[in-house]
């Protein structure tokens, strides 16, 4: 009986024992789990906070788009002795733009861009005169601006810019009319209102253009010309990740004085205004 109860004391106490060891392990597995535990929070917590993983940061810098564009022109020169008008139907060509983000500001969520697009078109005809009814008409434009952009609360953005713009419109040679050619610096601003959670908008600027380089009708420029741009727009977009679909019309109007134009004792005016639809394709 004594040998019994000693073996069921021995039992017990290697029972005991083997408790103390297991909870022992047990605790000792469980102090570098929690260690684990604890690294991997502070690891999510410093990748949340560091400004890599903004969506700002990771923002692609360079968007390119190209497609075709349609457009129509309609021109009046005119002064105190005599006028031109030169009303071309649809112009068949294509476009392309490059938008490059250059800094992004934090203290004011504004964005330091350059934008660049240039496009071409052709047309053969044009309403005004019985002589201009069968020349071809070619249009070329480039346009350069360094621009600082801004949102206005959730659905308005802001912009002001600087930069170059030459526009052309060359008519085959004839007696009457040969074309428009502006080239020079200009300054603007322009205002953008956003529907349709930023697929859908429309848009008006205006852009001074002290021009460096303008003639008509001529090879010789006419270099005290000045001239002031207006423009407005309106498009669709499938959004602003990935590839990506714009549709845009825009409408714009040259308003240009040449003092040394010989329609006019005192010179002559230009209006020149200008409707084109693009459909682009970018990345």
């Amino acid at each position: 009986m004594n040998r019994l109860k000693g073996r069921e004391s021995a039992a017990l106490g290697l029972m005991v024992c083997l408790g103390i060891l297991l909870g022992g392990v047990g605790t000792l597995q469980a102090e570098p789990f929690d260690a684990e535990i604890e690294d991997d929070v502070a690891e999510s917590d410093a990748n949340e906070a560091s400004p890599s993983a903004s969506p700002q940061a990771e923002g692609r810098r360079l968007r390119i788009s190209a497609g075709p564009l349609l457009g129509v022109r309609s021109m009046r020169l005119e002064g105190d002795r005599s006028s031109i008008e030169h009303n071309a139907p649809f112009y068949i060509g294509a476009m392309i733009d490059l938008e490059l983000r250059l800094h992004r500001f934090a203290s004011f969520d504004g964005e330091l861009g350059l934008r660049t697009d240039a496009g071409f078109g052709r047309t053969i005809g044009a309403f005004g005169h019985v002589e201009l009814a069968n020349r071809q008409t070619t249009m070329t434009f480039v346009s350069s601006k360094l621009s600082l952009e801004r949102p206005l609360g959730q659905v308005w953005d802001l912009n002001v810019g600087m930069g170059m713009h030459a526009t052309s419109f060359t008519v085959e040679p004839n007696r009457i009319y040969t074309g428009h050619r502006y080239i020079g610096p200009q300054f603007g601003v322009a205002a953008r209102r956003w529907f349709d959670n930023r697929r859908l908008f429309v848009g008006a600027g205006v852009d001074a253009l002290p021009v460096a380089w303008v003639n008509h009708s001529s090879e010789s420029a006419d270099a005290q010309s000045f001239g002031v741009r207006l423009d407005s727009e309106m498009g669709w977009t499938s959004g602003d990740s990935g590839w990506n679909v714009l549709l845009r019309y825009r409408f714009q109007r040259f308003r240009t004085q040449f003092p040394l134009a010989s329609q006019g004792s005192r010179g002559a005016l230009s209006e020149d205004n200008q409707h084109i639809l693009f459909l682009s394709i970018g990345y």
